[in-house]
């Protein structure tokens, strides 16, 4: 039985852009606020958030998570997340200049995922490979983050999104474009593989 994975050979970055710009003209909603947050723990891990709210309730948000070792021995990794979906204003503060809002579970999602300055596997659950049995062919998609992780294997959309989405509830700063980050429940681990939504 021959699994599909998705191999690509490509620039992060060319990657990343490319994926935004193929979206970035979908739906006439305007956008109402971009925000952002940057974190580094300390252990080599870095996070950061790019929000984009929209005028008819639906968000953008693209999580990336990295973890590096030096750039001297190639052996960054890490994922980039993109959730689209629908939000809910929870509190606003004019005086402030604070908008908060809670970020639904994504309707779809986006998989970049990258080792040793290439990437691994690209995935979108709006065109997800499905299965064909005449040609022993399974559906889902099959990855490896790095050399220590579990292999990932994702057979359904709802499997993946049951796995990788997840509820934010976020303060936006409207004047200076930041924001505060509250996972509802925990956050895609960086070091490890996913585990399936049975398995929790």
């Amino acid at each position: 039985m021959k699994k599909i994975k998705v191999l690509v050979v490509a620039a992060i970055a060319t990657l990343t852009m490319a994926i935004v710009m193929a979206f970035a003209g979908c739906g006439a909603a305007s956008i109402e606020g971009f925000y952002n947050y940057d974190n580094t723990v300390g252990t080599g891990i870095s996070e950061s958030y790019k929000l984009e709210l929209y005028s008819d309730g639906t968000y953008q948000l693209t999580y990336r998570q990295t973890w590096d070792m030096g750039a001297s021995l190639s052996l960054t990794y890490g994922r980039d997340v993109t959730s689209y979906g629908d939000y809910t204003v929870t509190a606003e503060d004019t005086e402030l200049q604070q908008l908060s809002v809670h970020l639904n579970m994504p309707e779809r999602m986006q998989l970049v995922a990258f080792h040793r300055q290439k990437t691994i596997i690209t995935a979108d659950t709006a065109m997800w490979p499905e299965a064909n049995e005449a040609e022993g062919i399974e559906g889902g998609i099959s990855y490896t983050l790095m050399e220590r992780a579990e292999t990932e294997t994702w057979a359904t959309v709802e499997e993946f999104i049951a796995a990788y989405g997840r509820e934010y509830d976020m303060v936006c700063e409207m004047g200076l474009g930041n924001m505060q980050v509250k996972v509802v429940g925990e956050q895609i681990p960086a070091t490890s593989a996913v585990p399936a939504a049975s398995a929790e």
